[in-house]
């Protein structure tokens, strides 16, 4: 389903609504604000981002990887190829007592702090690749040709979910609905088995609440 079609679709299905130009351009935000609630909730984008490392630079902005939403708990983080081990700053505060004057080095853990990540040690070369497993936020729909979920063949079937958003703003504004929450109230069930068809209750456990046992192997590895 393209942008064009879910105009076609919205003016068909909510047609006491006004088709001005200006309340044109109100219905795409709503279908870019629907796609990108979407994926802000159920984390179903996700690709793999760099940056480049800085020699003796402990943190990076996370806010410079474009459209970045969080961290994939399954890819995690690499430095040179290599996935680095989680940890958080209370860890390397009772493990490692003068972690942030340490000496540079190859990098063995990330933390994440706010919209930062920080290596450890610090890197001790310019230009080594950080990779970031991450979910990510779609680009805003434009051109009649664009398409939901930055045309990711995968969730095709879910088109209709920023259309589903878009009426429901709509007829809410219409006075149809008492509250948002009962406007939308279809496109939030829509939602749900999206994310349960994308994450079946077992695979959900693991892939976003991580290994629960992670912390354990860690400090086994490294001796900590």
């Amino acid at each position: 389903m393209t942008l064009l079609n879910l105009k076609v679709s919205f003016h068909a299905l909510v047609s006491e609504f006004p088709w001005e130009t200006s309340d044109v351009a109100l219905v795409i935000g709503w279908f870019n604000d629907g796609q990108k609630d979407v994926a802000r909730k159920t984390k179903c984008l996700k690709k793999y981002s760099y940056t480049p490392s800085v020699k003796d630079q402990q943190e990076y902005d996370l806010s410079t990887l474009t459209g970045f939403l969080e961290i994939d708990r399954q890819g995690g983080v690499t430095y040179d190829g290599l996935r680095l081990d989680p940890v958080t700053i209370d860890e390397l505060d009772f493990t490692k007592a003068k972690w942030r004057n340490a000496d540079s080095g190859t990098p063995k853990y990330y933390y994440k702090r706010g919209k930062y990540i920080g290596l450890y040690p610090k890197p001790s070369e310019t230009g080594k690749s950080i990779g970031v497993y991450c979910s990510y936020m779609p680009t805003d729909m434009a051109n009649s040709g664009d398409q939901p979920f930055d045309g990711v063949v995968e969730f095709v079937p879910y088109h209709d979910l920023p259309l589903l958003y878009a009426i429901g703003l709509a007829k809410f504004g219409k006075g149809q609905f008492a509250t948002k929450e009962l406007a939308l109230a279809e496109y939030t069930a829509r939602m749900t088995a999206m994310k349960n068809e994308l994450y079946p209750e077992d695979e959900e456990k693991s892939s976003m609440k991580g290994d629960p046992f992670l912390r354990q192997k860690i400090k086994a590895r490294h001796g900590l």
